[in-house]
């Protein structure tokens, strides 16, 4: 009788030990089978949800298409081939734009172009990327320049107080990143990755100081000749969604802040009533994600 209570109890014990273990050897506990793996850092897609990327990897994928993006504002890149380079890694427009609609437009009745805003689906990861440009016109920014008597050849001063760029959405999204580029009429570029705290899920804005300098030959250069941003994003929600840019200038005293980004616009509030202006594009750019 005793050595069968003995049998028994060491058959118990030896199933509960195998079954610390699972089948391929390694030590297992009941409980772990629901728990989740950690998921730091990662985002999943509304348009991709068997995807699940990093921030590291989104913005890696932003860098990608804003390079060639970035090519057709400088000229580098026509709009139609940038498109088939895209193409060729699932990036898509979602609107239909041409080559007049991001080039310098000539109107003499403004100082600085905005065109529409464009924007594309990448396939790859769910996400959208927009982008906007402004160009000023015939270097109109030389009548805001103050009296360069006195003023060292060669060095850069500031035009006013900070000037501001930015895109608005009309629905809210979850913004990934974004980069915002300028140049001079001569091609040098300034890059901004930091917008201002304001910016929010309905618009990104930069405000950054805008410069002017006069060269040893007496030859004037604005290093916000014209600008380029990009940002890259997924909607909140359904429902078409329209995407529109704005830019505030300052000179002379006149200085601006932001109080308000969205949906639709940027609220813009100056110092004073003179030495600025704020302009939007005219069209805004409509679609549904």
């Amino acid at each position: 009788m005793k050595k069968n209570l003995v049998i028994c109890l060491l058959l118990v014990m030896a199933v509960s030990v195998l079954g610390l273990f699972s089948t391929d050897g390694n030590m297992s506990f009941a409980h772990d089978q629901n728990m989740e793996s950690p998921k730091e850092n990662l985002i999943v897609s509304v348009k991709a949800k068997d995807k699940q990327l990093t921030q590291e990897q989104l913005e890696k994928r932003f860098d990608q298409i804003h390079s060639i993006l970035t090519k057709v504002h400088t000229g580098e890149l026509t709009q139609e081939k940038a498109d088939q380079i895209l193409s060729k890694m699932k990036v898509y427009s979602v609107g239909k734009h041409t080559q007049s609609d991001i080039g310098i437009l000539s109107d003499k009745n403004t100082a600085v172009d905005l065109p529409t805003p464009y924007s594309y689906y990448d396939d790859d990861t769910g996400h959208y990327y927009t982008g906007a440009h402004f160009f000023w016109n015939n270097q109109e920014w030389e009548q805001d320049v103050p009296s360069t008597v006195g003023k060292t050849r060669g060095w850069w001063y500031p035009m006013g107080q900070d000037d501001g760029f930015g895109i608005t959405f009309s629905r809210p999204i979850n913004r990934v990143t974004q980069t915002f580029d300028v140049w001079s009429e001569s091609g040098n570029r300034t890059r901004y990755t930091y917008p201002d705290a304001n910016s929010n899920q309905y618009g990104v804005v930069f405000l950054e100081q805008d410069k002017w300098m006069i060269d040893t030959n007496e030859v004037l250069h604005y290093n916000w000749d014209s600008g380029y941003m990009g940002v890259y994003w997924e909607p909140q929600e359904s429902g078409q969604m329209s995407i529109a840019q704005e830019m505030a200038h300052t000179w002379e005293n006149t200085g601006v802040s932001i109080t308000g980004v969205g949906p639709y616009s940027v609220s813009w509030q100056f110092t004073s009533t003179s030495y600025r202006w704020a302009a939007e594009t005219a069209t805004a750019e409509l679609f549904t994600p």
